[in-house]
């Protein structure tokens, strides 16, 4: 580990897990479980009832999926299992991408549009 990240992780949260969790998830954390996306869930060994994620990078609330979701926040005591079949219309889950190029662009769409509907249109101006 560099010193760079040591840094990091005992002064920044919003880069990765900070130097507290890491120690709380060595020493207290049971390992119950892990998503698509790389992020690990786990409950306090002597408490179930504390719950917690580890982010496969950055941190995002995004990142999780809904059945993780639910047994975060204890929607639901069940450990989600990514073998159990789903109902074909789900969709997989994706992170928000707002702010990224990913990200809805209506100028783009704009593109895409028939002329006929670019030649009539004219835009309100004020008096």
């Amino acid at each position: 580990m560099s010193l760079k990240s040591l840094f990091l992780e005992t002064f920044t949260w919003w880069n990765n897990q900070t130097l507290s969790t890491k120690l709380l998830t060595l020493f207290r954390g049971k390992l119950v479980g892990k998503d698509l996306n790389g992020n690990y869930f786990y409950i306090n060994k002597k408490n179930n009832n504390q719950r917690w994620v580890i982010y496969n990078g950055l941190m995002d609330a995004s990142r999780v999926a809904a059945d993780w979701h639910d047994w975060l926040h204890y929607r639901t005591d069940e450990i989600p299992n990514e073998s159990d079949k789903k109902p074909n219309w789900y969709k997989i889950h994706k992170e928000n991408v707002t702010g990224t190029a990913e990200a809805y662009n209506p100028d783009k769409s704009k593109q895409n549009e028939p002329e006929i509907l670019k030649k009539n249109y004219e835009p309100w101006k004020p008096e």
